[in-house]
């Protein structure tokens, strides 16, 4: 009972709690035993409270049959449900009426008939409940806040008076992630993207001074200043948006992908053709020998040749010999047949994939100092395709999309670099299918092909050289990729460095700024984001005036690089930041230079702006990531989720100490976290 009513003390209405209410609080959190003699009302309230989520009631009754019509059928509810109503709905009906007095809608105690007030958990408790249906079956329609106040014969307008908006809540904290099949680092997975959007949601709420009347409109310009592969931006669900990288290939697929939809599948069909059937260099970059040498280099690494039998081993005659599992003559014969065709796909395709990432090279200089921002966004290609404005636009397509697909194809190693033997004939066939959403099954050459019984040869993989891919076939329907061009309709779009972003858009509070730069810890002295950026950036973000929220990695406060960066002399790079503790501390304080060339943080921190920093840490503890953000964000993150957050302040005395392990650290936070709500509950501020 105590974990359940921490989490719901974080809730909306965020009220002040007196008498015997806060007297049940203390109780509860204190270990008390006697609750039920001592405070019978709101020890059954928890009570009922959670039989109802043990047992699924609301969930269960308003269930969603129909997702595409989110249409209701209370009727058909679980059996268990419907032999007996809501245990919340019961305490309710057994301690308190309704009548009205004129227009107004009075609430009494059953016994005395006195005036009575709605408890504040009993508020909280009705939140809670709405909620959860509705993110459940993801649609404010599967528990409408008049259907479920009707159970309890109240008026759904009661929200109003409770300074509540659920619509408002629904949004901020739905299922809205959306990203696109790209195989590169940086891609943020669904729980990173699901606090962001909290946070971003939130801001806009204290801008607004926690507004009954919220509304997504109300929201500020959400401004992605690392986009990359604008994962973060698809999925905060921002009314406006404006993406930047300043990266000529992400920004530049961006552009494409956001504004020229339909130019992007034509280039991606047109491209396919040329891909499989022919090389599309005029240099021999991969011959028949380097075909030979990687497939016996994968013999040589396999344990046995009984595992799972690789694409590649379908170009040994032998095979076909030793290890036909019982196939007749004609499907041998068909194999061998088809091994030519194999090695020549092979061949082609890893040759013309060396070929688009020495164009993208080339590409990467020589559209380095384009302005993506200025180009037309509304071009008609059908009439207007020949002037150089439209040819200079079409060149910036092509070239995101073949970004596009050279970062889809799946890399085979941790590090995520690109290796000629990712392109594989699996590696294409999932390109084709899970990333470009082909329908490969409604195919003659699947009916064909589907006949032949070698090792699955019936999937993709074994003719898509012999498909013809149509704009029409690419759905683009993998991870909500559909979702990715709603979310994105209408983003602005930019390749300018950070400073630029933060000169147009950070003199005003109706932007939020999201950040993911180049991790310190990972950062190399090959690109262009070294200690200097770093430490300008953090001077940008201690200034700020508007609300911004930053991810990084979280290292130990004495560690300087991590093992796997050279670390480059003091005397080449002048000066470096000394370590993780000097980055943390920059969020806070200007840097100054030692004797030693570092760059540290050594005066006392600035009070002021330290009290407004907050860590957010995760329940995920692999990942180490950490957010840090210049604003309060506990009212969104509630207790018992998988992150939680913590004060700047406590956060810099734990990473100095010595072997801090991020899991200590979030074990540290949620004590705090608890702390908190154990001595702030009752003052009417979110906890």
């Amino acid at each position: 009972m105590r974990e359940l009513l921490l989490k719901m003390l974080t809730y909306e209405p965020f009220e002040k709690i007196s008498g015997d209410e806060k007297k049940y609080v203390d109780a509860v959190l204190a270990g008390e035993n006697s609750l039920a003699q001592n405070y019978p009302l709101y020890y059954e309230l928890m009570t009922a409270f959670q039989k109802d989520i043990e047992s699924g009631y609301w969930e269960k009754k308003y269930k969603v049959t129909d997702s595409e019509t989110t249409e209701i059928n209370s009727e058909v509810a679980d059996s268990e449900t419907t032999k007996h109503r809501s245990e919340l709905v019961e305490w309710f009906k057994n301690y308190y009426t309704l009548s009205k007095a004129g227009n107004i809608v009075v609430l009494s105690y059953k016994r005395t008939q006195k005036r009575a007030y709605y408890p504040v958990l009993f508020k909280k408790i009705c939140i809670y409940c709405i909620l959860a249906v509705q993110l459940k079956y993801n649609s404010r329609d599967s528990l409408s806040n008049a259907k479920f106040f009707e159970e309890f014969g109240i008026g759904e307008n009661i929200l109003n008076k409770w300074h509540v908006s659920t619509r408002y809540l629904f949004l901020a904290n739905r299922d809205t992630y959306s990203a696109l099949r790209i195989d590169r680092n940086g891609v943020k997975k669904p729980y990173l993207t699901r606090i962001i959007k909290k946070v971003y949601y939130e801001s806009a709420n204290q801008l607004r001074a926690n507004s009954v009347t919220a509304k997504k409109r109300k929201l500020e310009t959400f401004v992605d200043v690392f986009s990359a592969t604008a994962t973060v931006a698809a999925s905060v669900d921002a009314k406006n948006l404006i993406v930047n990288d300043i990266d000529a290939g992400a920004s530049s697929f961006l552009f494409a992908f956001i504004h020229y939809k339909g130019e992007v599948k034509k280039v991606l069909a047109d491209f396919h053709k040329d891909f499989v059937s022919a090389q599309i260099s005029n240099k021999i970059l991969y011959t028949d020998a380097d075909v030979q040498r990687h497939y016996e280099s994968y013999i040589a690494n396999q344990k046995s040749l009984s595992k799972q039998l690789n694409i590649e081993q379908l170009y040994d005659k032998q095979y076909y010999n030793d290890y036909n599992y019982g196939l007749d003559k004609k499907e041998i014969q068909l194999g061998i047949s088809n091994i030519t065709i194999q090695r020549e796909f092979i061949k082609n395709t890893r040759n013309n994939y060396l070929a688009i990432q020495k164009t993208l090279d080339l590409w990467n200089k020589q559209y380095a100092n384009i302005d993506i921002a200025n180009l037309p966004t509304d071009i008609d290609f059908l009439k207007d395709k020949d002037s150089p404005v439209a040819k200079k636009v079409y060149d910036i397509i092509e070239y995101g999309a073949m970004w596009f697909f050279f970062w889809s194809i799946r890399k085979n190693n941790a590090g995520k670099e690109p290796y000629i033997t990712d392109m594989s004939e699996s590696a294409y066939a999932d390109y084709i299918t899970n990333v470009l959403g082909f329908d490969f099954k409604d195919t003659e050459n699947y009916r064909i092909y589907s006949k032949l019984r070698i090792d699955k040869m019936y999937d993709a993989k074994y003719f898509v050289n012999r498909m013809n891919l149509l704009p029409k076939n690419i759905k683009f329907n993998c991870d909500k990729m559909h979702d990715f061009f709603k979310y994105t309709k209408g983003a602005k779009v930019y390749n300018y460095s950070y400073e630029r972003m933060f000169e147009l858009y950070g003199k005003e509070e109706s932007f939020f700024f999201y950040l993911d730069s180049p991790y310190f810890c990972t950062t190399d002295y090959a690109i262009p984001f070294q200690d200097r950026e770093h430490k300008e950036m953090l001077k940008i973000l201690r200034d700020a005036s508007f609300h911004w929220l930053f991810s990084m990695q979280y290292y130990e406060g004495s560690t300087k690089k991590v093992k796997s960066v050279s670390r480059p002399s003091i005397k080449k790079y002048h000066p470096q930041i000394r370590d993780y503790d000097a980055y943390y501390k920059g969020f806070v304080n200007k840097f100054t230079e030692n004797k030693s060339g570092y760059w540290v943080v050594e005066d006392e921190l600035d009070s002021t702006k330290l009290d407004k920093l907050y860590v957010i840490l995760f329940e995920d503890t692999s990942s180490n990531e950490i957010m840090i953000c210049n604003f309060d964000v506990r009212p969104a993150i509630k207790y018992g989720e998988d992150a939680v957050v913590l004060p700047m302040r406590d956060f810099l005395k734990l990473e100095q100490q010595k072997g801090m392990k991020y899991a200590t650290i979030y074990q540290e936070a949620v004590k705090w976290r608890q702390k908190e709500i154990k001595n702030n509950y009752d003052s009417g501020a979110g906890v």
